[in-house]
């Protein structure tokens, strides 16, 4: 996980850890759980990717639709009471705060996996695409 510096503090934060077996585990005192380590700032995106632009109603394109024009424009004016939940440029995918999202899997043994290997060429366009999501505060 990763977190801005001013959102910890140094000599108290709290670690959840669950117990995914059946069987009752205790951690002894003193047991080493993660680690924490200093990364570097990244780059934040241009202003021009990142400013908030206001919302057009009228770029709520209805298609083909056989809704009247007079409802097409009533519906276009409610929407635009609730903005806040349209994206507005690229980087604008929202933040769910306090929403806890868990995937059961049907088998709960760990697994494994080889991670896969990276063409050199594409290596730099993932390096960058990453660090556009950090900046963007995907973390």
């Amino acid at each position: 996980m990763v977190v801005h510096s001013e959102e910890v503090n140094v000599s108290y934060f709290r670690v959840l850890v669950q117990n995914e077996s059946l069987t009752e585990t205790v951690i002894p005192v003193g047991t080493v759980i993660g680690h924490v380590y200093l990364t570097d700032a990244v780059i934040p995106l241009s202003p021009s990717k990142t400013t908030a632009t206001e919302f057009d109603a009228n770029l709520i394109d209805f298609g083909d639709s056989p809704v009247s024009e007079e409802w097409k424009e009533r519906l276009r004016q409610k929407l635009s009471t609730r903005s806040q939940v349209f994206s507005l440029h690229e980087w604008d995918v929202g933040l769910a705060k306090g929403v806890e999202h868990t995937i059961r899997m049907s088998d709960p043994r760990p697994f494994r996996e080889r991670s896969r290997r990276l063409a050199p060429a594409d290596l730099e366009d993932v390096r960058k695409h990453l660090q556009e999501l950090l900046s963007a505060g995907m973390h």
